[in-house]
């Protein structure tokens, strides 16, 4: 038996090698590793490839479903999560803002049965209900410390080789439009905003981390990931993302509460404000006169098209379909397909007040439980939790700039905070018995 199978894995390596599909064959490698750490693995390799989302694809059909690597990684995360919880009896009931979510997700199932395009709210359902299945099968499997610092420290190094592999992208001439820098890869372009949300998570792990190290050569390690990570985010000139990452930084700073000499360790990452473009300052400064790229405007439109959908909603994917009678309304004309670039609006115009709730409340749950837990004292111990508390606070501040509800990175960051703050709380209540 064991013969057949190593010569399956062979033959599925050697496929992946002779059409070129050069994207699978790290995965296929990793498959072995993947069934002795199968949760840290799982999950972990989805979020290090998070960053790599639009790029990491397995065909040249942008937009159909299923040919994202990070998708058929979700699917597995969750399937391998399953199994581990089945064969290990580690199966949790999942905190209430689980129920939020599932009730979200399944009232924009709902409402396509009034949607203004009922064809467009019907292809996001897969999408919505793959999140929401990867989202419970992580927080009803208990997951011990050393698994969750496997996947932080995989979300990081993803992260990171993202940033460095943008930074050269972009010093070789490739960049967006606007010369902001990008990932790039078998013609398809990753929008920056987009791939600067992604980098909030690794970002704050790597600045909770540095603050909690406890050796030179941990913070030398945690300084190199930081550095990158942020040269990435000032090169990708994302003005809501570095809005982001500031109020995570002051949240981590909150709650850390780090002496001069800790912050003095971050001096360095300075100079990288030296080394950015000019483009950088001249998109800075243009914030307000270009009316934030043109949301001003869109948002202007909010009244009229709320009036119409307040309390039922338009369905998935269908505020730029409304939007089109609406478009006249604005202060200045920019178009008549245009999204919402707001989360919150984009919720409230598609799912209607009840959507809106029900985001709030999940949002809200889960922020008061994991503040909640870090009142208590001596969990600042616990630097993944708290890094991922501010993780979720900055892509708040990112949604405010950004649709972020489909963005796998929004989905990952509420992920890992529910799992770090059962985690930590399984091992207290452990430690008290």
């Amino acid at each position: 038996m064991q013969h057949i199978v190593v010569c399956a894995y062979g033959l599925l390596l050697a496929v992946a090698v002779g059409r070129e599909q050069w994207l699978l064959v790290p995965p296929i490698l990793l498959f072995p590793l993947v069934i002795l750490r199968p949760i840290e693995c799982s999950l972990g390799l989805f979020a290090a490839l998070v960053p790599f989302d639009t790029m990491a694809t397995l065909s040249r059909s942008p937009g159909g479903p299923g040919t994202g690597i990070t998708w058929y990684l979700g699917a597995g995360a969750g399937v391998a999560l399953i199994v581990a919880g089945l064969v290990g009896n580690r199966f949790v009931w999942p905190q209430k803002g689980a129920a939020y979510w599932a009730a979200l997700i399944a009232w924009g199932t709902v409402t396509a049965a009034w949607a203004a395009d009922s064809r467009t709210a019907l292809e996001r359902v897969p999408t919505a209900f793959a999140l929401l299945l990867l989202y419970l099968a992580a927080v009803s499997v208990r997951i011990s410390r050393r698994e969750l610092l496997g996947i932080a420290v995989l979300t990081v190094a993803g992260g990171s080789v993202a940033a460095a592999y943008t930074a050269i992208l972009y010093h070789h001439g490739v960049s967006w439009a606007g010369g902001r820098a990008s990932l790039v890869a078998q013609g398809h372009l990753t929008d920056p905003n987009v791939l600067a949300a992604s980098q909030l998570l690794p970002f704050s792990l790597t600045l909770s981390g540095l603050f909690n190290a406890r050796s030179s050569h941990q913070r030398v390690l945690h300084l190199v990931a930081f550095g990158l990570i942020t040269y990435g985010l000032l090169l990708e000139m994302s003005r809501g993302a570095l809005i982001a990452a500031g109020v995570s930084a002051l949240v981590l700073i909150w709650r850390y509460r780090p002496p001069l000499r800790v912050l003095g360790w971050l001096s360095p990452v300075a100079i990288l404000a030296i080394t950015v473009p000019s483009t950088f300052y001249a998109r800075m400064e243009t914030g307000l006169s270009s009316r934030a790229s043109g949301r001003f405007d869109i948002w202007s439109t909010a009244f009229p098209m709320l009036r119409d959908w307040w309390y039922r909603g338009a369905g998935f994917d269908n505020f730029a379909v409304v939007y089109v009678k609406h478009a006249g309304n604005a202060t200045f004309f920019g178009g008549y397909q245009n999204q919402a670039h707001e989360l919150f609006l984009s919720v409230a115009v598609e799912l209607g007040v009840i959507g809106l709730f029900l985001l709030l409340a999940a949002i809200g749950s889960q922020l008061r439980s994991a503040s909640e837990f870090m009142s208590v004292r001596g969990q600042r111990s616990f630097p993944i939790a708290i890094a991922c508390e501010a993780a979720c606070w900055g892509m708040l501040v990112m949604s405010l700039s950004l649709d972020t509800l489909w963005l796998k990175s929004f989905w990952l960051s509420w992920i890992l905070l529910a799992v770090a703050v059962r985690t930590c709380r399984n091992e207290q209540f452990v430690a008290l018995s």
